[in-house]
């Protein structure tokens, strides 16, 4: 019996209680998914579904009622029907089973901790930074332009980090970097997402109109990364974030903040470490075209290290570590 695989396009969420994941399915025929969702230890808790397939992909909504915090078990049958004589009955053909969880305030605040530890043994600094920038092929910008008018849509945040993660799969956005280079305190020379590179003025993204709220600690084995993620007041993505994750003061977090200079104007400050980086989870549409015509950033092409581009899924964090995982 082959097994089935499972990528999850969203996560349990306690206020409306749906989950929406996506099967693959292998190379036989299935006819019919069973699909069983039940709390790890109280599986006589839950719901079932059962869903006719017709193609390989198939994406599954489940309304489901559930706890902040709680642990949930995922049983996938692909049935496929039978004859025999008379009698029609189903066959077993492929299992998948996954086990998944999500961060409670309380356990926010206990990665939050950590994280407090950590950056208490680097040698690290805050110092004003000039952009938020991102890199991207040249075919996702030319995209952009060809085919939204300029105009950089965000997209739901994949599984990249803590898999417990609320923000993973149910919030949309757009994902900043503030890394620099300690030699020249500019932006990092290369990039690991693709050789064109968006520059952003910080000050034109980062506003006191905004909230900030802790999202993720995480590393891939050696650099260790911290997500905020920077969202309108009172937005729907606010709402749900003010639920669900730990909210950041603006004006003065051990991360990112914002700071109002003798002038009047405004600064953004992030803490700099080559042993952690911030990254800013923007969760509001970008027009390029007006911010490139209003010469509030500019692009730049950078040499490419590594894949040169990101994960569809993301790339889940490194679950050993003693640092970063509860």
């Amino acid at each position: 019996m082959s097994t089935l695989e499972v990528f999850f396009c969203g996560q349990i969420d306690s206020v409306c209680g749906q989950i929406c994941f996506k099967v693959i399915i292998p190379n036989q025929d299935v006819d019919i998914l069973m699909l069983f969702l039940v709390y790890e230890h109280a599986p006589h808790y839950g719901i079932s579904l059962t869903a006719d397939i017709s193609t390989k992909e198939h994406e599954l909504p489940m309304n489901f009622l559930s706890g902040s915090g709680c642990s949930y078990c995922l049983e996938i049958y692909g049935l496929r029907k039978k004859m025999a004589s008379d009698r029609e009955f189903y066959e077993c053909q492929s299992y998948g089973r996954k086990v998944f969880q999500d961060f409670t305030k309380q356990e926010y605040q206990a990665l939050h901790n950590r994280t407090l530890s950590f950056i208490k043994t680097l040698p690290g600094k805050f110092h004003t930074i000039d952009y938020l920038y991102r890199n991207k092929s040249e075919m996702y910008f030319a995209s952009v332009r060809e085919y939204h008018s300029g105009i950089m849509k965000p997209y739901t945040k994949d599984h990249n980090g803590d898999p417990c993660s609320v923000i993973n799969g149910h919030i949309d956005g757009l994902f900043f970097s503030t890394a620099v280079d300690f030699q020249t305190m500019k932006p990092l020379p290369e990039s690991l997402y693709g050789p064109v590179r968006l520059h952003i003025d910080a000050i034109t993204l980062f506003t006191p109109n905004f909230n900030l709220y802790f999202a993720d600690f995480f590393c891939h084995y050696r650099v260790h990364y911290v997500t905020v993620v920077l969202t309108p007041k009172r937005s729907p993505t606010d709402q749900f974030c003010e639920r669900r994750l730990l909210k950041l003061d603006i004006r003065h977090n051990p991360f990112i903040y914002l700071s109002e200079t003798k002038e009047d104007f405004y600064e953004v400050i992030v803490y700099l470490s080559n042993g952690l980086r911030v990254e800013v989870f923007y969760t509001e549409a970008v027009n390029i075209s007006r911010i490139i015509e209003n010469q509030q950033g500019h692009f730049e092409r950078v040499p490419i290290i590594g894949r040169g581009e990101s994960r569809p899924t993301g790339i889940p964090k490194n679950g050993l570590c003693k640092i970063c995982n509860l």
